[in-house]
């Protein structure tokens, strides 16, 4: 625990680097589409093949409000 609060002073939040919200759209609206392969979507949008799978599941069961214009 002290070396994390020891990082955290020195401007350190740690932990994995978010993907950017337009990405994760971009990527289920191609995904939507039937139009490209899942190589072609990482490719494009760099949202890797399991986040993707991730975030299809998350939105089938409703949890990514934050998406809400991606799925009407």
């Amino acid at each position: 625990m002290e070396g994390l609060n020891a990082a955290r002073k020195r401007g350190r939040l740690g932990g994995r680097p978010k993907i950017p919200t337009d990405d994760v759209e971009a990527a289920l609206k191609m995904y939507d589409s039937k139009s490209f392969t899942l190589a072609e979507i990482e490719m494009r949008t760099g949202v890797k093949r399991p986040t993707l799978y991730l975030y299809l599941n998350r939105r089938k069961n409703g949890e990514l409000w934050f998406l809400i214009d991606v799925f009407f």
